[in-house]
């Protein structure tokens, strides 16, 4: 059996030994460095954590401690600082969810004070229909785009293929952008072959007055053959387009019957009649220039049912001057046919319309020319 003074003495140095190891503890909370949360602080940081976080930290920390006794388990509280720590962070954490979430359903929230888009009102055009139902373009609004496509890369010869089969396709008038076009694409076409058809007679005819004044054969007669020959085939090429010209307008003058449409074709005719009668020998000329006279007599009797400006009349006029000069060598005719027509669209000049000025001024500063200074190539 103890006495009391052993009893007193074990219970004495028991306390002692508590005292001691919470000091070891104090000490070791205050070494250790704090904890940084990574969210940063907000106004929830004084919520507490749930219960279960603060059992299971207390939990770990008393397993962390290095051979501690039963007794000193029992007494051993949790840290302060490191309880503290994880409320704060558990109290950010839920704080930036929460504003997450308020901040993902705020679109929504928008959204749904927006009326449904069946119930939106829908804008119509003047015609009525509304613009969710706009026509396809026809097959001849794509057949004009693609001509127009053609001229832009410089590939007349296409260009005049389509417009020419699109223009066939459907019987109708034609519209002043489809007689630009086909006027266009004949033109760019036939004119390098002009320019070198006229360029090699020129030179024929200047190495043949050079022979007779020297009276010697300056060049032999093998290359004049070959020349000759390539002259030819340029001047049958020319033909061939000329003929396909005048194949169009007959074709079309069935369906187009207004004076605008009529004027064109005969202007059309006659100006592709005055190309062949161009480079064909004299003795040969008088059928292709009859023609082409006709074709613009009809088409200036023609234009008296339209304004006197209007620019289908005075490219007739221009071109018909021209063709008195150059094909029918009357200078007198060409300079009158010129004036006449110059004063009566001079005078009337405000029923000019405002698309065709700068056609129309272009035309009236060639005729004024032709008119004072003699005819010149000036033809469209």
């Amino acid at each position: 059996m103890m006495s009391a003074g052993g009893r007193n003495r074990s219970r004495m140095a028991s306390s002692c030994d508590n005292l001691k190891g919470e000091n070891e503890d104090k000490e070791a909370a205050r070494a250790a460095p704090p904890r940084k949360s990574s969210s940063p602080p907000s106004a929830c940081t004084t919520q507490t954590a749930p219960p279960f976080l603060h059992s299971s930290t207390a939990a770990s920390a008393s397993s962390s401690a290095p051979s501690m006794s039963a007794s000193r388990h029992n007494h051993m509280r949790s840290s302060p600082t490191s309880s503290t720590l994880l409320s704060s962070s558990t109290g950010a954490s839920s704080s930036s969810s929460a504003s997450r979430s308020n901040s993902s359903s705020s679109p929504a929230k928008r959204m749904s004070s927006l009326p449904h888009p069946n119930l939106l009102p829908t804008r119509s055009t003047q015609q009525g229909r509304t613009l969710q139902q706009r026509t396809p373009p026809s097959e001849r609004e794509l057949g004009r785009g693609l001509a127009r496509v053609a001229e832009a890369a410089n590939r007349y010869r296409d260009m005049k293929n389509i417009i020419c089969s699109t223009v066939r396709a459907s019987v109708s008038e034609l519209t002043a952008e489809e007689r630009s076009l086909i006027l266009s694409a004949f033109k760019n076409m036939l004119l390098p072959m002009r320019s070198s058809a006229r360029m090699l007679r020129e030179k024929e005819l200047i190495e043949a007055e050079e022979e007779r004044i020297a009276h010697a054969l300056l060049i032999s007669s093998s290359f004049k053959r070959i020349r000759n020959e390539y002259r030819s085939r340029i001047e049958e090429e020319l033909h061939l387009l000329c003929n396909e010209a005048i194949v169009l307008a007959d074709a079309l003058d069935a369906s187009c019957e207004r004076i605008e449409n009529q004027m064109f074709l005969c202007q059309l005719k006659a100006d592709h009649y005055r190309y062949m009668a161009e480079l064909t020998p004299r003795v040969a000329k008088s059928p292709f220039n009859e023609q082409a006279k006709v074709q613009y007599e009809k088409g200036l009797e023609l234009s008296s049912q339209v304004w006197p400006a209007h620019p289908l009349r005075l490219s007739l006029a221009l071109n018909f001057s021209v063709f008195c000069h150059e094909n029918l060598g009357d200078t007198k005719q060409a300079v009158k046919i010129a004036k006449r027509y110059f004063d009566g669209a001079v005078t009337n000049l405000s029923d000019t319309a405002r698309s065709s000025r700068q056609q129309r001024s272009r035309i009236l500063d060639v005729l004024a020319e032709n008119n004072s200074s003699g005819i010149e190539e000036g033809s469209l």
